[in-house]
């Protein structure tokens, strides 16, 4: 596991007219960004798209960017949802994709009593032995 450091950006998600994700774009922008010198890569991050995509989408633009980037820098996958199960389902996902480290936000929409929190973060950290950002 690599130590996270230095300059690690949010990646904008391209997608094609209709809205299809555009990941050939994506792979370009994301191998630019680490030539230009970046030092890991974090696509679907808070403040972006990932709010209009699907787990699917989202699944698919993580192992896109690790497959393009990932031996070169390490890859910090999004993995907060509205649900736990899907926090959940989208770490485990981004192990077995080979990031390195998650970031998990509190579930959104919703306000959580600080137990609920609490349980949210913890079932998600014994779910992976990824670095957790949150």
């Amino acid at each position: 596991m690599r130590l996270l450091e230095g300059i690690i950006v949010p990646i904008v998600i391209p997608f094609n007219q209709g809205s299809a994700l555009d990941l050939a774009a994506l792979r370009h922008l994301a191998s630019h960004l680490v030539d230009m010198g970046v030092q890991g890569i974090f696509p679907c991050g808070s403040q972006g798209e990932f709010h209009v995509m699907s787990l699917d989408e989202r699944k698919r633009v993580l192992e896109a960017v690790i497959d393009e980037v990932a031996a070169r820098v390490p890859v910090v996958a999004h993995t907060g949802a509205i649900t736990t199960a899907d926090a959940i389902d989208l770490t485990k996902h981004a192990a077995a994709a080979g990031a390195e480290a998650v970031a998990v936000i509190a579930p959104y929409y919703i306000k959580p009593s600080n137990e609920e929190l609490y349980r949210h973060f913890m079932a998600v950290a014994e779910c992976t032995d990824l670095q957790i950002l949150a």
